[in-house]
C-alpha cells in the first residue's frame, strides 16, 4: 500500500479537525452503515463514506476531483489520526480542560463560518447588481490611458501666468523645468501614462476632454497645489469583459456584504472590553552572564625601562 507518511504539523492540525468533527457528530447518532457507506474499519469501527469525503473536502481536493492514488493518502491519514486520538483517549487526554476549551473554541469558528456560508447563499447577488458594479468600474477606469506632463505651483497666480505663456507658444517642459515643484519636475514635468481611476476626479474629467497636444488651460487645485496638465498621447486601454470580472466583483461584493453583516450584528450586541483584556508583553530578561568589558591594552612606558 502506498502509505504516505505525514508531517508533524499538518498532522496535528489534520488531527484537530477531525477530533472535532468527531466531537460534533457524537449527536445525533450514525445509522447502521451499510457495506457500501464503508470505506474502511479501525479495530472494528467503521470509517464512513460521508466523512471520508468530509475530510477530503477540508484537506482541499473535493471527492470527485480527488485522483485514487490522492484518496488512498488522505484515507492513510485519517486512519492514522483515528489510531492517535485513541491512544490521546486512554491516556485521559481527553478530559484536559485545556483541550475542551480548544475544541470549543474550534467549534464556534466552524460555526461562525457555516453561518457566512448560509448567509452566502441566501443573499445572493444577482447579475443585475453584477452588472451595476462592472459598469461603475469601467466608467472609473475610462476607455483610455493618457501619456501627462504636469506642472505643480504653490501660487494660483503664478499658474495663471505659466498658462498664459503656454498659450502663447512656451515649451511646457521647459517651464515645468523651472517652476514646477513635482518630483517630475527634472524630466520636463513627464508623469507617464495614467488611466483615469488613478487621478483625482477633477484632474480625470480634464484630462478626458484634452487631445493629444493640448493642455489644461485652467489651473486645477489638488492637495499637493495649483497643476497645470498638457496630454501628449493617449491609447485605449483593454478592458476586461463582464464575464471575466464576474467572479472577482462577486467575491468584493460578498465580502462587503458579510462586513456590513457583522457590523450590524457588533452594533445591536452588548459587548464590553475589560480594560485588563490586554496584557503588556513582559520586559526583556536580563542576560544571564554580564557582559565582559573589553580588554585594555596597557599604555606604553614613556623613556623605556631600568
Amino acid at each position: 500500500m502506498n502509505h504516505r507518511p505525514l508531517s508533524t504539523r499538518r498532522l496535528l492540525v489534520a488531527a484537530a479537525l477531525f477530533a472535532l468533527l468527531g466531537a460534533c457528530s457524537k449527536t445525533p447518532t450514525h445509522p447502521a452503515a451499510g457495506a457500501k457507506d464503508v470505506v474502511a474499519t479501525i479495530n472494528g469501527h467503521p470509517v464512513r463514506r460521508q466523512e471520508f469525503d468530509l475530510f477530503l473536502k477540508l484537506s482541499g481536493t473535493p471527492a470527485a476531483a480527488a485522483a485514487p492514488s490522492l484518496q488512498e493518502i488522505v484515507l492513510n491519514r485519517m486512519i492514522d489520526i483515528d489510531l492517535l486520538a485513541r491512544q490521546a483517549k486512554k491516556a485521559d487526554l481527553d478530559k484536559k480542560h485545556m483541550l475542551h476549551m480548544e475544541i470549543r473554541l474550534q467549534k464556534r469558528v466552524l460555526l461562525a463560518n457555516a453561518f457566512v456560508r448560509h448567509y452566502i447563499k441566501t443573499h445572493p447577488i444577482s447579475p443585475t447588481v453584477v452588472a451595476n458594479h462592472y459598469n461603475k468600474l469601467m466608467a472609473r477606469l475610462g476607455h483610455n490611458l493618457y501619456q501627462v506632463r504636469t506642472i505643480r505651483v504653490a501660487k494660483h497666480a503664478l499658474a495663471l501666468a505659466l498658462a498664459h505663456d503656454l498659450g502663447h507658444g512656451e515649451s511646457f517642459a521647459a517651464l515645468a523645468r523651472r517652476y514646477s515643484k513635482a518630483p517630475s519636475a527634472a524630466r520636463g514635468g513627464l508623469v507617464g501614462w495614467l488611466g483615469l481611476s488613478e487621478v483625482p476626479p477633477p484632474v480625470a474629467a480634464a484630462l478626458r476632454t484634452l487631445k493629444p497636444g493640448a493642455f489644461t488651460r485652467t489651473p486645477l487645485k489638488t492637495a499637493s497645489g495649483w497643476n497645470l496638465y498638457l496630454v501628449e498621447k493617449k491609447r485605449p486601454i483593454p478592458r476586461p469583459s463582464l464575464k471575466d470580472m464576474s467572479p472577482r466583483i462577486v467575491a468584493g461584493l460578498r465580502e462587503e456584504m458579510v462586513e456590513k453583516l457583522i457590523n450590524g450584528l457588533r452594533a445591536k450586541a452588548k459587548v464590553k472590553i475589560s480594560k485588563t483584556a490586554f496584557r503588556a508583553p513582559p520586559p526583556p530578561q536580563a542576560p544571564l552572564h554580564p557582559p565582559v568589558p573589553p580588554a585594555v591594552k596597557p599604555a606604553p612606558v614613556k623613556g623605556g625601562g631600568q
